[in-house]
């Protein structure tokens, strides 16, 4: 299959529709998707030996268009996007009709779990996230919301998470994506600061947890 579009992010995971790693993607000699999932097994073996065994088609490969997303840089508004909150239902991210600054929480809901033993800092970073940004929160002078990875993540995890980890701001499964795609995540924890205008002020990676707290106050307008 040939991608192709814009000059905005594109993601093979997403054009899969990629919800749990690893994926076995099966491409056969006719350059057509032969199998696309995550479990092995008999579906994987029957695809495999329709690929090595089955006859090839002669038909063209039309290239597949995408909807490319467009990147969100420093100052861009923020566009409309879906999200699922805990409950299944969709949850808009858009910029809120108070006029408020607000602040994302991009995470994992088994960044700290699952990670502790292969990437110790990473599940270190996210465990320190959600405690800070659940003291600044507390302030109220920033409207919060956290958004999780949606790999391994359904509503009813994210529900569990929430339960687990005794949550105070509202959280949602980035289902499509689409969120971490806009803005750029390709790392978590990090943190996306909207102004009132509904404006990207700043983003804030792993690296940067330091910084947190400060950037928060100049967004919320408190020295």
């Amino acid at each position: 299959p040939h991608l192709r579009g814009g000059s905005a992010r594109v993601s093979l995971g997403a054009w899969l529709r990629m919800q749990e790693t690893p994926v076995h993607l099966l491409i056969g000699s006719d350059g057509r998707i032969a199998f696309a999932g995550h479990q092995d097994g008999a579906e994987l073996d029957a695809a495999i030996e329709r690929v090595l065994h089955g006859p090839a088609s002669s038909d063209r490969v039309a290239p597949v268009s995408i909807d490319r997303l467009p990147a969100i840089g420093i100052g861009d508004a923020i566009p409309a996007l879906a999200l699922t909150g805990p409950d299944g239902t969709t949850v808009p991210l858009a910029h809120p009709v108070n006029g408020r600054p607000h602040a994302l929480l991009f995470t994992a809901t088994w960044c700290e779990d699952y990670l502790i033993d292969i990437e110790p800092r990473t599940a270190a970073s996210c465990a320190r996230a959600r405690s800070d940004v659940a003291k600044l929160a507390r302030s109220g002078s920033v409207q919060w919301m956290g958004v999780a990875s949606h790999l391994w993540t359904t509503p009813e995890l994210l529900t569990q998470y929430v339960a687990q980890t005794h949550q105070t701001l509202p959280f949602v499964v980035d289902t499509e994506g689409t969120a971490f795609r806009a803005f750029g995540i390709r790392r978590f924890p990090a943190v996306a600061l909207i102004d009132g205008d509904g404006r990207l002020r700043r983003l804030i990676g792993p690296d940067e947890q330091d910084e947190l707290a400060r950037a928060v106050a100049d967004l919320g307008g408190k020295e």
